[in-house]
């Protein structure tokens, strides 16, 4: 079983995802690389005040030479990445386990001047006329900079994008950008290979895409698809037509990648030495894409907007994110605005405490704080670009905070983080788990219930019986799956407000608990959904049977016969049953309606809502399996969560396949029934999830 340290300042999902994680403030992060260098390379022992985690780690590497890897994350200096690479040479990773290739940046192939150069011309007032093609500078840049300003003063500029947000406000025109979802162009991986980008749709409106105008530009115009077509038969070598074909197949080009290339030659060169030139004492400031809307590109999906962060669970906003013992020391508490200030600039933004987070160390994400014309993210959350001191930094050093004395309420969609006593998730170390694989799982004993048993027994009442398994040692909690089931089922976004009531309305959330485990803190994660159980406590206490049982194993929601008494989610101890206390959907406009899925009922008003496990793509297989005359296998059927999945964490089958993946994992000591004590059955179980600790330090544990 492999093992993954994390050193990071604020926590991440990769650190919650993690066996070991420390939490060290952004200055120190270098000198322990420094000091790890060191190690790795047998120069020395661990120097005086490195951690004391640091020679167990370096242990670990070098006893899996070739078999280890150490990243940098994109947030670290370029001292930090150096230092990384050295390490990588040392402990044999680099050509095994990474590899270098060249980069598919466009400003890697095509000359690009600094944006430094750009501000000085506009300042000079010595530009006539300029294009802005897609992002939006006068929003994401640093308010220092007066992009807004300057723009405005340009005799002659044109935006073309998508939205109609503070740069195309800034601009003399605009001309809406077609998405990339509704035209054809190209794009390369990381490693290079070249994919063809596919239309879905026609384009919605009057548009262009960034191709189509420089190519009017420079004076050769035509349409995407015959621009696209001409530049891979440009590069294409024998049949373009038989190439092109096949690309479309495919989905990519075959025997693209960019070929591998050796050890950076500055590898050599990197010191051990542990110096530091960053003043003692003082707040450091990290700067962070936003885990759901990133720069702001996507401050007007409600579905993201609405998505809880995954570790903090805030919604509908940003906040300074702080450490128990740093917030003590400033006198702040969750909604507390507090004032950051750092040569000459200043935000005012809302404190949050988050457990493992870096002592004397503040985050704060981008794509808050908006005042273009996008109604969804305009004024939501704070301007983190206001603070921000220059283009690419990462982080900072000397930042003053100080509490105002104001408050700002945060919606956040978890209030409650520990588990108590019930331990609907549960973890257990590699160790614990071969020494008693079945103490993590399914707790066994006899659970007493009131309910009668089904007649006939589960498995003998339908050709599929529909169940779902979820691995917690390899879900990240990215949410991924709840906005995939928020579209696939029409559920409404309620906004901010509804939100801090406690009325949120997602079928599915992540649930996240903290765990304190030596000196570190872990991050538990558990999508939490209907459970369907078989023996359901909301279905003896529905007046009208809104709620009942189907002979494959569903728990259903017969919405016209509801009458909405929430009777069934008081009853129900997983709490994933929402009221629908609004007609969210009484005023959408054409485009609007176009995101409703035609398969899913859109709920009216004081009905209870919850998952379906998307029985209408059950029925759509078995009515598709009807028409060729033949059985339909449970694995054939993939719920909206279980498809956007990026760590095939959620499997969904039936429990009559025997041979599935869904079957096959429930057969794992690890497996077990959430509140299991209760005896209602659920068809959904967990596979706790474990973790390779260091022996080293976790005292043999």
């Amino acid at each position: 079983m492999n093992r993954l340290y994390v050193v990071e300042s604020s926590y991440s999902p990769t650190g919650a995802a993690a066996d070991h994680r420390f939490a060290v403030r952004p200055r120190d992060i270098a000198p322990p690389l420094h000091a790890l260098l060191a190690l790795v390379r047998g120069q020395s022992t661990a120097q005086a005040g490195a951690p004391a985690w640091l020679t167990a780690v370096a242990r670990d590497l070098t006893a899996h030479s070739g078999r280890s890897v150490v990243i940098a994350g994109e947030q670290q200096s370029a001292e930090a990445r150096e230092l990384v690479d050295a390490i990588n040479v040392a402990i044999g990773a680099t050509g095994r386990t990474t590899w270098y290739a060249a980069s598919p940046l466009i400003g890697q192939h095509v000359p690009v001047q600094p944006f430094g150069d750009l501000i000085e011309a506009l300042d000079a007032g010595s530009v006539d006329t300029l294009v802005i093609v897609g992002g939006n500078p006068s929003y994401a840049a640093p308010a220092s900079l007066g992009v807004a300003s300057l723009i405005r003063r340009v005799p002659n500029a044109g935006y073309v994008g998508l939205y109609e947000n503070e740069t195309a406000r800034d601009a003399r025109w605009f001309v809406p950008m077609s998405h990339y979802l509704e035209s054809w162009g190209d794009a390369r991986a990381y490693d290079g290979t070249l994919s063809i980008v596919q239309p879905l749709v026609n384009p919605l409106y009057e548009s262009i895409t960034a191709a189509e105008l420089y190519a009017t530009m420079g004076g050769a115009p035509g349409t995407a698809y015959d621009l696209l077509r001409a530049s891979f038969a440009a590069r294409t070598s024998g049949d373009a037509d038989a190439a092109w074909s096949d690309a479309l197949q495919r989905g990519l080009v075959p025997n693209t990648a960019f070929a591998r290339a050796g050890a950076m030659s500055t590898l050599a060169s990197a010191q051990t030495n542990t110096s530091s030139t960053h003043p003692p004492g003082g707040v450091d400031i990290v700067y962070l894409a936003d885990h759901k809307v990133h720069d702001g590109s996507y401050g007007n999906n409600g579905w993201l907007q609405e998505l809880p962060a995954p570790i903090t669970q805030l919604t509908w906003g940003n906040a300074a994110l702080l450490s128990p013992a740093t917030a003590r020391r400033l006198g702040a508490a969750d909604g507390n605005e507090v004032t950051l200030a750092a040569a000459g600039r200043s935000l005012v933004i809302p404190a949050l405490i988050v457990p493992g987070h870096a002592d004397d160390t503040v985050s704060v994400h981008f794509g808050y704080g908006r005042s273009g014309a996008e109604a969804l993210a305009r004024g939501v959350g704070a301007n983190a670009y206001a603070l921000w001191p220059g283009v690419g930094v990462r982080w900072e050093s000397g930042v003053n905070v100080t509490v105002t004395g104001g408050a700002r309420a945060l919606s956040i969609a978890q209030t409650h983080a520990t588990m108590e006593t019930a331990g609907p998730a549960r973890q257990a170390t590699l160790a614990q788990y071969r020494a008693s694989p079945t103490s993590v799982g399914q707790r066994p004993g006899r659970v007493l219930s009131l309910y009668p048993e089904p007649e006939p027994p589960v498995g003998l009442h339908g050709p599929n019986q529909w169940a779902m398994t979820i691995d917690l040692g390899t879900c990240i909690g990215c949410g991924a799956c709840v906005v995939a089931c928020q579209a696939e089922n029409n559920i409404p976004v309620v906004g901010a407000g509804e939100v801090r009531n406690g009325r949120e309305m997602q079928w599915l959330r992540i649930d996240r608990y903290f765990v304190e485990r030596e000196a570190e803190v872990d991050a538990l994660m558990q999508p939490m959904l209907c459970q369907h159980c078989e023996k359901a406590p909301c279905e003896y206490v529905c007046p009208v049977e809104a709620t009942v049982h189907s002979s494959d194993g569903l728990n259903e929601m017969i919405y016209n016969r509801c009458v909405g008494t929430r009777f069934c989610s008081n009853n129900c101890p997983y709490k994933v049953r929402h009221f629908n206390w609004y007609d969210y959907n009484a005023h959408l406009s054409e485009t609007e309606l176009m995101v409703k899925n035609p398969n899913v009922t859109v709920r009216e008003r004081g009905v209870m809502e919850k998952c379906t496990f998307c029985v209408q793509r059950i029925r759509e297989a078995e009515i598709a399996a009807g028409r060729d005359g033949r059985e339909l296998h449970g694995s054939e059927v993939r719920t909206a969560c279980q498809q956007s999945c990026p760590t095939n964490a959620i499997v969904f089958g039936s429990l009559t396949e025997s041979s599935s993946e869904m079957v096959r994992r429930r057969q794992q000591p690890r497996a077990y029934a959430a509140l299991h004590d209760l005896g209602t059955e659920p068809r959904v179980q967990y596979l706790a999830r474990v973790r390779n600790t260091n022996p080293e330090l976790t005292g043999g544990a």
